[in-house]
């Protein structure tokens, strides 16, 4: 810290006189009197910058000086006010200003310090320092591929983390003559497990460098090969139009014969569903009903806004009505999460109830995908169950749940499937067999 931060003892006389106070003062050159911005680090250490170093360097900088006016006398009084507080402490934040002032730049010899500078510099859209930062920080590419691999998809870098990828293949090519694949398959996996990192990252980012992996000795294609976003074959699981689910407003022929609805529920998507009050309320729905719009003078009954597309509204509201479907229609799957959600949300424990009881059917026909989706609600039987059904099968297999899934969980799951390691370098580059889709 000593070597960041000037003792507010010092004779310095290059220091602003009157800012005194819990905080801090940097030490040279982020401290000098010709500063006209102030910014505070998690720390409580303050830097005096210059606005046209940073506005230069930086697009992010120069449009929030362009909003940001301070008084003349800011630098002159006690008040923090005005100070600016970043997220990041004074090691990262001193070391990435030394790369923008002309002074020398800071050793770039720590991983975990170019990581926090390089998250830092993108974040405040510095070129030059994201530059240099990146060439530094693919020096660690062979000493860690995974934590790299991990960290460029959540900082999302697909350059990086295609170098990544390669050096975890260039790895197992290298131990393939004392060792088979399925055992460098394996520690793979065991590496991942022990790297923390993981758990910052979607289980799709660690399926796609799985299946670059099992691709074998194919060759390396970075034209190709995306790793942070479902590629156009993956991308078609996630994008089947879900908005446009059969069903009356209120689901059976018998719900439908019902009164006339007295309320109506606008949807996010502009679409007014009617209802009936009396039955919101005896399902403990009544959250539903918070957020009244004024009535217009033509409407017959009272308007309430739900955060929620129309679509899955009228499958829950289906659920809540005296005559739920008997079953779980296959057709609303992909909506499954949004149902839950939005059952959570507005804590309607009928809609969980229902669901759950069913979800048997689910994890019969979409085990996978089933699995994803009940380890994010916490229903640790479900999960358990979806993951032996997962384990019955020797190939690697895609779900648009992992997408929204942590790595960390599917590692978990890959842990349960042993048999999936030899069957997947058998087929060596012959990834296309290897792989199931659940759409």
């Amino acid at each position: 810290m000593s070597s960041q931060v000037a003792s507010s003892t010092s004779q310095d006389k290059s220091k602003p006189e009157l800012h005194r106070g819990t905080a801090e003062t940097a030490t040279a050159p982020f401290n000098l009197s010709s500063a006209d911005v102030v910014f505070l680090t998690t720390n409580n250490i303050e830097y005096y910058l210059h606005k046209s170093i940073l506005s230069i360097a930086s697009p992010f900088f120069n449009d929030m000086f362009t909003l940001i006016q301070p008084s003349q006398d800011v630098m002159r009084d006690n008040s923090t006010d005005e100070r600016i507080p970043v997220t990041e402490d004074s090691e990262t934040f001193d070391d990435l200003m030394r790369l923008l002032y002309p002074v020398a730049d800071p050793p770039l010899t720590d991983r975990h310090r170019v990581e926090q500078m390089l998250e830092a510099a993108l974040k405040y859209q510095l070129q030059e320092a994201t530059d240099i930062l990146r060439a530094a920080w693919r020096l660690f590419i062979p000493l860690c591929p995974l934590i790299i691999f991990a960290n460029a998809c959540r900082l999302r870098l697909n350059e990086e983390a295609g170098m990544a990828a390669k050096q975890c293949k260039d790895d197992i090519l290298a131990s393939s003559s004392t060792n088979s694949w399925e055992f460098t398959f394996k520690c793979t996996i065991n590496g991942a497990i022990n790297t923390e990192e993981m758990a910052y990252i979607s289980a799709g980012m660690f399926f796609r460098l799985l299946l670059y992996l099992a691709r074998g000795p194919a060759p390396f294609d970075d034209n190709l090969q995306n790793f942070l976003d479902p590629g156009p074959f993956f991308a078609l699981s996630r994008s089947i139009d879900t908005s446009q689910t059969s069903g009356s407003t209120t689901g059976t022929a018998a719900n439908a014969s019902l009164v006339e609805p007295d309320v109506t529920l606008r949807c996010r998507d502009g679409v007014d569903v009617p209802a009936h009050e009396v039955i919101i309320r005896l399902v403990s729905a009544s959250k539903l009903l918070e957020s009244p719009i004024p009535s217009c003078s033509s409407s017959k009954s009272t308007i309430y806004e739900v955060d929620a597309d129309s679509g899955t509204l009228r499958i829950l509201l289906d659920i809540c009505y005296p005559f739920p479907p008997a079953d779980l229609d296959p057709s609303i799957h992909r909506r499954l999460d949004k149902i839950i959600t939005l059952a959570k949300r507005y804590e309607i424990e009928k809609v969980e109830q229902f669901i759950r009881q069913r979800f048997d059917r689910v994890i019969i026909s979409r085990p996978t995908t089933s699995y994803f989706l009940a380890m994010k609600w916490g229903w640790a039987e479900e999960s358990d169950r979806a993951a032996r059904f997962v384990a019955k099968r020797s190939q690697l297999v895609y779900s648009y749940a992992m997408e929204d899934s942590s790595a960390k969980i599917y590692i978990d799951l890959l842990k349960r499937i042993p048999k999936i390691y030899g069957s997947l370098y058998r087929s060596g580059s012959d990834s296309e067999g290897l792989v199931l889709y659940e759409l």
